[in-house]
C-alpha cells in the first residue's frame, strides 16, 4: 500500500471516529434511547480498549443494551466519548486530533 492511499484510509478512521463524537455529543443533547445506543456500539465498535480503560473507575457492568436503564446509558455517554477522544489521539495523534475536531465544529 502506497503512503497516499494509507493518508487517505487514516484520514477516513478519523473522520469515522469524529463523527461517533458529535454523535455521542447530540446524544447528549437530546437523548432517546435508541440513539444512545447506537452511538455506544458504534463507539464501541471503533475504541473498545479506551472506552474499557476510561469505564473501569465507574465500574464497567458488560450486558446487554436492552438491560441497561436510559440513565445507566446516558451515564456511559461521556466515558464512551472520553474513550473516542484517547483513541484518536493514540492513533493519529494529538495536533491532528484536535485540528479535525475544530474543523468539523466551525
Amino acid at each position: 500500500m502506497d503512503t497516499n492511499s494509507e493518508n487517505l484510509q487514516d484520514f477516513k478512521k478519523l473522520h469515522d471516529c469524529i463523527e461517533k463524537i458529535k454523535q455521542i455529543d447530540d446524544q447528549r443533547k437530546a437523548p432517546t434511547r435508541d440513539g444512545m445506543i447506537k452511538a455506544l456500539a458504534e463507539a464501541q465498535s471503533i475504541a473498545f480498549l479506551e472506552i474499557a480503560a476510561a469505564q473501569i473507575p465507574q465500574g464497567a457492568s458488560y450486558k446487554p443494551w436492552k438491560d441497561f436503564t436510559d440513565e445507566a446509558l446516558y451515564n456511559m455517554l461521556l466515558p464512551y466519548r472520553q474513550g473516542l477522544c484517547q483513541h484518536c489521539i493514540i492513533k493519529f495523534g494529538e495536533k491532528a486530533f484536535e485540528q479535525a475536531l475544530k474543523a468539523t465544529q466551525q
